[in-house]
């Protein structure tokens, strides 16, 4: 009887093990990018399906993405632009391109923006309700983001930065079958926006002229 026991015990935890494994090879591992910005200005990044992530067939997505201060900002701030742009959506790289939901049954936007313009959801799903492949390299979305001076002068900004990160309590995805497909929460890394100063006229000038050069040349060629 004992040894029954055990071998049963013995079964269910490979059982176990194995569907762990199973579970860890198809978790998405998502990758918000990284850029600069100027004081005042405004900025556009994507969050992909990073590079090391395994294939994974979705049919619906609401990512969630919040934006975090990591220096003393002041009354500056960062946000995210409302509304956002939905020009992504028709991009070939877009993981739903030519079979979004947005885009061939109009009605709510893609994305929400929080009343404060710190957090933002993109919520879209296959219009045939058929798995797209969630693939290394795919976009999943392409931010909009503004940063707001708040009466804080430029001197005092020049370096601030910022996180852009998934929040993976409230970020989802479904396949066909209307089964979750797990995030990697190890894997998926966070975007950073720094902050820096508006380039003097003098220098706007030169770069006018370098540009002018350069088209001038292509024209004699």
């Amino acid at each position: 009887m004992t040894n029954v026991v055990l071998r049963i015990a013995g079964v269910a935890a490979a059982c176990l093990i194995g569907l762990v494994a199973e579970r860890a090879s198809a978790d998405v591992i998502l990758s918000v990018n990284s850029g600069s910005m100027q004081a005042g200005g405004a900025l556009s990044l994507d969050v992909v399906v990073s590079d090391t992530s395994p294939t994974e067939g979705i049919a619906e997505m609401a990512l969630v993405l919040e934006i975090t201060p990591l220096t003393d900002v002041g009354d500056s701030s960062l946000n995210f632009v409302n509304p956002q742009s939905e020009a992504y959506l028709e991009e070939a790289d877009y993981v739903f391109f030519d079979n979004s939901d947005v885009v061939l049954n109009p009605g709510d936007p893609v994305a929400t923006v929080g009343p404060f313009g710190q957090v933002v959801e993109f919520f879209d799903l296959t219009f045939d309700f058929n798995n797209e492949l969630a693939s290394p390299g795919k976009v999943l979305a392409t931010i909009q983001l503004e940063h707001l001076l708040g009466g804080e002068s430029i001197a005092n900004v020049i370096g601030d930065e910022f996180e852009i990160a998934v929040n993976t309590d409230f970020t989802e995805f479904f396949n066909a079958a209307g089964d979750p497909v797990f995030v990697d929460l190890a894997g998926t890394t966070s975007g950073m926006v720094t902050i820096t100063a508006i380039p003097e006229p003098s220098t706007l000038g030169l770069l006018a002229i370098a540009t002018t050069g350069f088209v001038l040349r292509r024209r004699r060629h």
